[in-house]
């Protein structure tokens, strides 16, 4: 999917947002600072540097009590995995998943390829998975559509009380009407999480993203 260079210019209201992207590190609820700048790294794309999204998700799952019982999270299309590293030692297991030419940017504990297009889902259980985490997946309409046909793939290995995590940035309007669209067609549906009201999240909330919480539908909506 062709690559698409967003920059952002923040106000001093997401002073805490802006030092995390500039000094390429994510300070967590509890005191784990994260720290990007020194991955080695020669490759360009998505999946190569830290983006907005993926801070403001990995902060949000270093304190959210949503994790709580929780056994089995996969992170899909996940980059550096900021995200994947919040959840290590809150989650019992921890898969961090992205293109194959990802792996040298991923810094989570576990890695494992995920190619979309072609998913390859045999190393996963059935009735596995109860937490997913997506941090900016979806940014153009064809890799919207992948990752609308990546989730329908993966219900077999998903927990009935599975919940996924959403962060996304609104950039063109067509991509925002068939994610909602997409995502009850995959089968899930949620709701906008108040993160403007959380202290812990003062100074990371950026008004152009989004983080949803999604559940499954009934398999016969």
């Amino acid at each position: 999917m062709p690559y698409i260079n967003c920059t952002t210019s923040l106000s001093t209201k997401h002073e805490a947002l802006t030092e995390s992207l500039e000094k390429e590190r994510v300070e967590l609820v509890g005191g784990r600072t994260l720290n990007f700048r020194q991955v080695a790294t020669d490759m360009h794309g998505p999946y190569a540097r830290l983006w907005e999204c993926g801070v403001m998700m990995a902060r949000f799952l270093s304190f959210t009590e949503e994790l709580t019982g929780k056994h089995f999270a996969v992170e899909l299309g996940c980059g550096f995995a900021a995200p994947s590293i919040a959840m290590q030692g809150r989650v019992a297991r921890v898969v961090a998943t992205d293109l194959p030419e990802a792996e040298q940017s991923c810094q989570a504990d576990e890695w494992h390829a995920l190619d979309w297009a072609s998913p390859d889902l045999s190393w996963l259980q059935d009735n596995s998975i109860d937490v997913l985490v997506a941090s900016d997946a979806v940014y153009n309409v064809d890799g919207a559509k992948l990752f609308f046909s990546v989730l329908k793939a993966l219900r077999p290995k998903l927990k009935d009380d599975v919940c996924m995590f959403m962060t996304h940035k609104h950039r063109h309007d067509d991509v925002d009407e068939l994610l909602v669209d997409g995502l009850e067609t995959a089968g899930w549906d949620g709701e906008e999480l108040p993160i403007d009201e959380w202290p812990e999240m003062d100074g990371y909330v950026h008004p152009a993203i989004d983080l949803w919480k999604l559940t499954l539908l009934p398999a016969d909506h």
